[in-house]
């Protein structure tokens, strides 16, 4: 998928912030707090399945934290179901796929996990009714 599209994707998809795609592969989905950033690697949006069967949207994400200059990059993912209720579980991996740590949500609920959430939510949805559209 082309950049262009991707960030159009992800502008479509945000409901929290405003998305702003930059130079160096990774778009600004989320709202900055006082200390931190959160970027969504570009052309990383996927869906797949968990080795316990789930069907889940994912995508590789940053948090690059300005006050101690660390940056982090991680695997974010929400169940489709979850995507589908508007509520569930964020989950955090390492980015080989370890489990780390999860968060629940609810959309627009106002916290980074939610903004996290509603974004890949956001951008599943799309291309589900992308491809809907397709169908004959």
């Amino acid at each position: 998928m082309a950049t262009r599209k991707f960030a159009s994707l992800i502008l479509a998809a945000s409901f929290t912030s405003t998305t702003v795609a930059s130079d160096d592969g990774w778009t600004v989905v989320f709202a900055k707090t006082d200390t931190n950033e959160y970027t969504m690697k570009v052309d990383s949006f996927e869906v797949t399945t968990t080795k316990g069967g789930d069907e889940v949207a994912s995508v590789i994400g940053r948090d690059m934290d300005t006050k101690k200059n660390r940056v982090t990059v991680e695997k974010w993912y929400v169940k489709t179901t979850d995507c589908t209720k508007g509520y569930g579980t964020l989950v955090t991996l390492s980015i080989t796929g370890e489990y780390k740590y999860e968060n629940s949500f609810v959309k627009k609920d106002g916290s980074i996990g939610a903004a996290i959430a509603d974004v890949i939510c956001g951008v599943h949805k799309v291309l589900k009714e992308e491809a809907a559209k397709k169908s004959l």
